[in-house]
């Protein structure tokens, strides 16, 4: 499972500077080496050979990416179960997927909520739209579960042009559909926008506001006050 930091080691979002430290903390090393993370890819074990950080950056993304409950998996497979047989123009029409996904997880009995975001100032004042996502329950077997974030198109999220051939992989190694805690999306979008940044940079560009971790974050309602550890949703239920 995906070790969020302790509370006596808090950790702030990720800037220019330790994102190119991220794969020497020992939280990364040992994700490393975690056979729940499944094995690679053919495409991942080019990578490998290639590059070394970008080996790396994969086996995190991948073991980030895995539910971590039986639950979790099981509101996954309800997802994409009901995005199967919609087409690429269809899945590009996010009220469509929202919906699609809504009635089959109510058909599943997983009770989900569409909850829509407030509009809110992101990176550089820069004012974010509303987006609309699912929320459902825990695991009914752990009373402190958080509720979950159902997020049916996750790596539209992190699509940018003129990417490097890294973050082209890495986006790549993103799942559509997100199930997990505020605080599991919080850790991967912190990760992935950190990758963005770097690309970015490699290719001579800024990293527009919009693209920034907070801004990124605020799709979901998110926020990581710096130094408390907490992942604060700012949200409200669509009607």
């Amino acid at each position: 499972m995906y070790r969020t930091p302790m509370k006596s080691e808090p950790r702030c979002p990720y800037n220019r500077q330790d994102a190119a430290d991220d794969c020497s903390c020992s939280m990364d090393f040992n994700l490393l080496f975690d056979e729940a993370a499944g094995p690679l890819s053919l495409h991942e074990r080019g990578s490998r050979r290639e590059s070394g950080g970008t080996y790396v950056y994969l086996r995190v993304l991948k073991r980030m990416c895995v539910p971590e409950d039986d639950h979790m998996r099981e509101v996954m497979d309800v997802a994409k179960e009901a995005l199967r047989p919609l087409t690429v123009d269809q899945l590009k029409q996010r009220e469509l997927v929202i919906q699609t996904v809504l009635r089959a997880m109510n058909e599943a009995g997983c009770n989900p909520r569409a909850v829509t975001s407030r509009r809110t100032y992101g990176a550089g004042g820069v004012m974010c739209p509303q987006h609309t996502y699912l929320q459902v329950a825990g695991s009914p077997e752990d009373y402190q579960q958080q509720s979950l974030i159902v997020e049916p198109l996750l790596r539209d999220a992190f699509q940018i042009v003129r990417s490097t051939e890294q973050y082209q992989r890495l986006l790549e190694a993103v799942p559509s559909v997100f199930v997990g805690t505020p605080t599991a999306l919080t850790d991967l979008v912190e990760f992935m926008a950190a990758r963005m940044e770097e690309s970015f940079q490699e290719k001579g560009m800024s990293c527009p506001p919009w693209r920034q971790v907070r801004s990124v974050l605020a799709k979901w309602g998110l926020t990581r006050a710096c130094g408390s550890g907490s992942t604060k949703p700012t949200t409200s239920l669509s009607p």
